[in-house]
């Protein structure tokens, strides 16, 4: 048997698939978590700043000032999503 003719009969190595998180996420860190907000996760307080909208959630349940310049939010406005196109 000729070495050529072993090496192919032999198994391959199958290189693993990895996949991407396909998720695109906005050029700006939430200040809860330090992470980059995904797309369809940002929320804004009525000061402006900008979280991830689970961050900013929780934070609101335990006191209702923005986490950033410390502003009092009101109930009916504390912070709202925002729905990127562009994203």
């Amino acid at each position: 048997m000729k070495p050529d003719a072993a090496k192919k009969d032999e198994p391959k190595e199958i290189e693993p698939i990895t996949f991407k998180s396909r998720k695109k996420r906005i050029n700006q860190r939430c200040p809860i978590c330090l992470g980059k907000i995904l797309c369809e996760q940002v929320a804004a307080t009525v000061c402006g700043h900008i979280f991830c909208h689970g961050c900013i959630q929780k934070a609101m349940r335990l006191k209702k000032i923005c986490p950033v310049c410390n502003k009092n939010l009101r109930r009916s406005m504390m912070y709202h999503r925002l729905y990127m196109d562009d994203c």
